[in-house]
């Protein structure tokens, strides 16, 4: 099978397919695809036959990963079950957790946290929070909201989910932020606000959402 190239723009590096599978002997292959197609019952039979839940591709992803990010829920409670652990990692720093926030699986967020699911961030700093907001997904920012994320986190850059959302005109995620208490003036790394980003991007009904919240129209050094 082809390894597939991660599509990285504001977000860290998310592979559009878990398999990179090339050295991975053929019990592990069965179990990647397996999980990807939700084939539940193959899935038992790998697991009974001794193939570890927590086998991690070349990319670091695991099963409970491709489960998360492909919303196999039924496989994913199949792999809980027999120990595998949430806390596991891929590459990029990314959790079972992120990949389901980033795919908008609600049902998948409440059986990882009920599991002991952490709400922590990658290596560059992104929260679930920040993942779900970067797709747009108002239900889940809703969701991982309740669950304790904090709202103003920011990754490495000064990046918060209210300006992933007002960049990428997600004004729904944006509503719901600064509904919950978003700071519509921090501001990033390189100067810019929520509404800098969103009226650079053309954005004018969630700038003017943003100023209705309070938000101070200043011009940022950022580009």
């Amino acid at each position: 099978m082809k390894k597939f190239i991660a599509s990285c723009l504001l977000l860290p590096c998310l592979l559009l397919s878990p398999f990179a599978m090339a050295t991975l002997p053929q019990e592990l292959v069965e179990m990647f695809i397996a999980v990807n197609l939700g084939d539940t019952a193959s899935v038992e039979d790998l697991l009974q036959h001794g193939v570890d839940p927590d086998v991690q591709d070349e990319q670091g992803y695991s099963a409970l990963m491709i489960a998360a990010r492909e919303g196999q829920l039924e496989v994913a409670k199949v792999l809980l079950a027999q120990g595998a652990k949430v806390y596991k990692r891929n590459r990029y720093g990314e959790t079972a957790l992120m990949l389901a926030a980033y795919n908008g699986h609600n049902a998948l967020i409440d059986l990882l946290m009920t599991h002991g699911a952490a709400l922590n961030a990658n290596r560059n700093g992104w929260t679930s929070l920040m993942y779900a907001a970067y797709a747009g997904h108002t239900a889940t920012v809703k969701q991982l909201l309740a669950y304790g994320e904090p709202v103003d986190a920011r990754t490495s850059a000064g990046i918060t989910a209210l300006m992933l959302a007002s960049k990428l005109g997600h004004i729904d995620v944006v509503a719901l932020l600064l509904r919950l208490g978003a700071d519509p003036n921090l501001k990033s790394g390189n100067g810019q606000s929520a509404i800098q980003m969103a009226l650079g991007s053309g954005n004018t009904d969630i700038a003017e959402l943003l100023l209705q919240a309070g938000a101070e129209q200043k011009d940022g050094s950022g580009d």
